[in-house]
């Protein structure tokens, strides 16, 4: 029959393998929902395509601006030439004010061009943008549904080992469980350690050899009197 310091080293051994899968858990559970890079893929979409709204607000304004000043060429011109004016001073104003609205549409149909440049290069911008954020979408799908899996995985093993320690539990005594526990938390999950020859493991001190010869024979604990962790005898 296992003595029951040895049953309290498989204790222990499932008790760490527990809290590594339930680490692997959090893990597994922190990269569910939109990754990191999704939601930078998203954001410089959504800065690209603003920016290329704006550019073509702005372009529309020009062309507005320039039907308005067209407009006004083509009826200036027609007041001018049309004969209607005869009067010297108003016929100078006429070509004064043709002259800076020629000026005008100059300068506007120079900015619409820059405008096209600009929404052309936005555009592209804009589709590579989309691009990347259906790549971030795809890869983010992919690794969704390794979390999900490895999840699944993580959730059994953790069930069978949860079962398997109910089982090593149920076989020591209470208050002998209760020792187990109270060393378990204060030493860093690590309440039992090996005796080899008249060493500690846990601490790499000795101990008296009737001590150790205690814990080879004997079914009672018997602790380490330097790091007080239970000994057992080796595997």
């Amino acid at each position: 029959m296992a003595k029951t310091a040895q049953i309290l080293y498989r204790l222990q051994s499932v008790d760490l393998e527990l809290a590594d899968l339930n680490n692997r858990l959090r893990e597994a559970e922190s990269l569910l929902g939109e990754s990191t890079e999704l939601k930078a893929a998203r954001l410089a979409l959504q800065k690209v395509s603003s920016k290329h709204e704006a550019v073509q607000a702005q372009l529309r304004s020009l062309e507005l601006d320039l039907k308005t000043v067209n407009a006004r060429i083509a009826s200036t011109a027609e007041r001018l030439y049309g004969g209607q004016v005869s009067n010297p001073k108003e016929l100078a104003s006429l070509e004064q004010d043709l002259t800076n609205s020629k000026n005008a549409a100059s300068a506007l149909e120079s900015r619409i061009l820059e405008s096209m440049e600009q929404l052309d290069s936005t555009g592209q911008d804009a589709t590579a943008a989309q691009n990347g954020l259906q790549d971030a979408e795809q890869a983010c799908q992919v690794l969704q549904a390794r979390a999900h899996d490895q999840i699944d995985r993580l959730r059994e093993q953790i069930t069978a080992l949860t079962e398997r320690r109910g089982t090593l539990a149920g076989t020591v005594q209470s208050s002998e469980l209760a020792v187990y526990e109270q060393l378990r938390r204060s030493k860093g999950g690590r309440a039992v350690a090996i005796l080899e020859g008249v060493m500690c493991q846990g601490c790499r001190m000795t101990i008296p050899s009737g001590k150790a010869q205690l814990v080879r024979q004997s079914d009672q604990i018997v602790t380490c009197m330097n790091c007080g962790r239970i000994l057992t005898p080796q595997p």
